[in-house]
């Protein structure tokens, strides 16, 4: 087989394949021997119709035509490894000579993965909140921890945000009263606003025994007027925080032990949250510098496996499709759309830094894609050469690959970004080491799914099962229920 390919415009290449005479003879009678078992022809078995027969009832052009289906996509799929080709679609196919004689030569036109020549990454400033715990985070702590042992005492003054009242409420609509907004000895903390729209603003500056009527023009169903009869007017009274509160809410016996561990507890969220910060913002401003849209196919794909994903996951957790959508509160239409849109963040993402790795020349090697398929057979508990012999023969091996630079890429981009805190201050981006492993953090680099996606795409690696083809993952459809 020979081959050769084109660069055409708007990201497309015409790859053109040449198969000789005797490829195509050996793919004729491997396909005379599939047909054998599967022709019927009258006075014969099934199964043991002589092959000359068969030839002679089907004619020759229906063999060669049979051959053809099974060979394209076989030379087709060794054509673009060899022209080293990332494809995004099926192509298409234009036969040039051999449809029923002689060598076959057809051309295969085929979108492929856009290069977009990117610039500016070289200078991303991000900025991200303290990574530190400070006296005011523990402080906030302790106070809300003292909020969970506070007293209440009633108190002989207009009411204040924080106080607790205890009310009776009428909701009267048209005259009549309206049940669904009427209740007595009601308990209710002014200023966390859970019971009606202006509920707060008309009941601060009340005292007990006060009555108050009010338009609630934002009553549920519907305007209507409000009744409240003030019963009660508590204050909360707070322990103080020392060393016998904090016995009180831990295993610690002194205030300072407790302070000790709301310190690390805290910096360990907070070093936490500005290492996803850090990273999120750098991508949202690499993707915006990406000079092209994603393309469609692209999206499609990806939706495609993220909804596969989803719906697979929801399936494992024992629910129905159509309770989950019921319980979350969501359409079918909905759920694709939200899937649709993480899907095309996702293929901003990838390109924007396979952009950065073509400029930056960076690459995979062979160990260190080894590494990567050891770390998955140890995951899995499956043995290395089961992990490859699905990847090599399910062409698998090149998204595996591609993924891998693209988390390369970003560690990469990581280390050139300025990074500051909100009030300006440069940081060392050595701090979020200690907070994982270079693992964990590849993993949280470019969310889990992707990773899943590519290793659920190869099927159950303890079975034989073959993975599922492109276009079966391509195919969004309906949500099955």
């Amino acid at each position: 087989m020979q081959t050769s390919s084109t660069t055409l415009e708007d990201y497309k290449i015409k790859l053109v394949v040449e198969v000789d005479e005797e490829e195509l003879k050996t793919a004729e009678e491997a396909a005379i021997r599939q047909l054998v078992r599967e022709v019927r022809v009258p006075g014969f078995r099934p199964g043991k119709v002589p092959p000359r027969v068969l030839v002679q009832r089907l004619g020759h052009k229906a063999i060669r035509s049979e051959a053809l289906r099974e060979l394209i996509p076989k030379t087709y799929n060794e054509a673009i490894e060899i022209e080293n080709i990332e494809a995004i679609d099926s192509p298409e196919i234009d036969i040039k000579e051999g449809e029923e004689t002689g060598r076959l030569v057809y051309e295969a036109t085929v979108a492929i993965r856009p290069i977009a020549d990117i610039e500016g990454y070289e200078n991303i400033k991000v900025e991200i909140p303290s990574p530190s715990a400070t006296d005011e985070d523990i402080e906030h702590q302790i106070d809300h921890l003292r909020e969970q042992l506070a007293t209440l005492a009633e108190v002989d003054r207009e009411s204040e945000v924080g106080d607790v009242i205890t009310l009776d409420m009428k909701g009267v609509r048209d005259g009549k009263q309206i049940d669904d907004l009427s209740v007595e000895d009601f308990v209710y903390e002014l200023g966390k606003g859970g019971l009606m729209e202006d509920a707060d603003e008309i009941l601060v500056g009340v005292r007990t025994g006060d009555d108050i009527e009010y338009d609630a023009k934002e009553a549920p169903g519907g305007e209507a007027t409000i009744f409240f009869h003030i019963k009660a007017v508590r204050e909360k009274v707070l322990p103080e925080a020392d060393d016998e509160f904090a016995k009180d809410v831990s295993e610690f016996d002194t205030l300072q032990e407790l302070r000790d561990d709301l310190i690390e507890h805290i910096g360990k969220q907070k070093l936490q949250f500005a290492e996803t910060s850090f990273r999120e913002k750098t991508l949202e401003q690499l993707i915006a510098l990406l000079p092209i849209e994603a393309p469609e196919v692209m999206v499609k794909e990806a939706t495609a496996k993220k909804l596969q994903t989803a719906i697979s996951q929801i399936g494992q957790m024992g629910i129905k499709m159509n309770k989950y959508l019921e319980i979350m509160g969501q359409s079918e239409d909905e759920f694709i759309a939200e899937a649709e849109e993480v899907a095309k963040k996702e293929v901003l993402r990838d390109l924007a830094l396979l952009a950065v790795a073509e400029k930056e020349k960076i690459i995979v090697d062979e160990l260190e894609l080894d590494n990567e398929l050891v770390k998955m057979s140890e995951q899995m508990n499956v043995p290395i050469t089961k992990v490859r012999e699905i990847f090599d023969q399910q062409g698998r091996m090149n998204d595996l690959k591609m993924q891998k630079k693209i988390d390369k890429t970003f560690e990469w981009l990581l280390g050139t970004v300025e990074l500051t805190d909100i009030e300006g201050h440069k940081l060392d981006k050595s701090i979020f080491q200690a907070n994982d492993n270079e693992e964990d953090k590849q993993t949280s680099a470019l969310n889990d799914s992707k990773k899943e996606e590519i290793t659920s795409n190869s099927g159950n690696l303890d079975s034989e099962d073959t993975l599922q083809s492109d276009e079966e993952d391509s195919d969004v459809g309906g949500i099955e229920e």
